[in-house]
């Protein structure tokens, strides 16, 4: 291969290189593009859908937790309240 061969080639590369722009993105077509967008939208919902069912299960956990204590505490009344009543039966007859 010549120097003049080398020359044309180069030449040749450096005008593709300049034709796609910086990043090779300008000869994409509409499809292309496309494609990439909803790369880029599943790329983004994954750690969102993940954040989002982390928060409703906190959530959920939580609700139970508030429900268990509300149950334990009517619990508790009713035990103290039968106790007070049984106490107070033999007093009042």
């Amino acid at each position: 291969m010549s120097t003049e061969d080398k020359k044309v080639n180069a030449a040749n590369l450096q005008s593709e290189t300049k034709s796609r722009g910086k990043w090779g993105l300008s000869d994409k077509t509409g499809w292309d593009w496309l494609q990439m967008l909803i790369q880029l939208l599943a790329a983004l919902a994954i750690p969102i859908a993940i954040a989002l069912g982390t928060q409703w299960f906190s959530y959920q956990q939580n609700q139970t937790s508030l429900q268990a204590a509300a149950d334990q505490q009517r619990e508790t009344t009713l035990k103290t309240y039968t106790l007070c009543a049984s106490s107070l039966d033999g007093k009042i007859s």
